[in-house]
């Protein structure tokens, strides 16, 4: 969700310009900023091991994995008041 962090990362880990990084991004949907940062230093590591190999690296985690590792979000706090009638039905809100 956020390619443009990890390719100024990723340069920055291998020592070289950011144009000589490029970031392909599958197609993810809605993680709404869930994934923003996470992706960044296994985007790191994957550079480390294709300079070491001198191979391009694909690095994709089964689904499982992939939510344990990077299935988080930002810490954030709201706070409102709701009002019910006497059937528990939401009949007043204050955001």
């Amino acid at each position: 969700q956020h390619p443009s962090e990890v390719q100024k990362l990723v340069a920055s880990t291998l020592g070289i310009a950011l144009n000589r990084v490029t970031v392909s991004v599958r197609r993810m949907g809605g993680a709404f900023g869930g994934k923003e940062t996470q992706a960044a230093p296994l985007a790191c590591i994957a550079a480390l091991f294709a300079r070491r190999t001198g191979r391009a690296i694909k690095y994709r985690m089964p689904r499982q994995q992939d939510m344990m590792q990077t299935g988080k979000r930002h810490d954030f706090e709201n706070e409102y008041r709701l009002g019910f009638d006497d059937q528990g039905v939401i009949q007043a809100a204050e955001l």
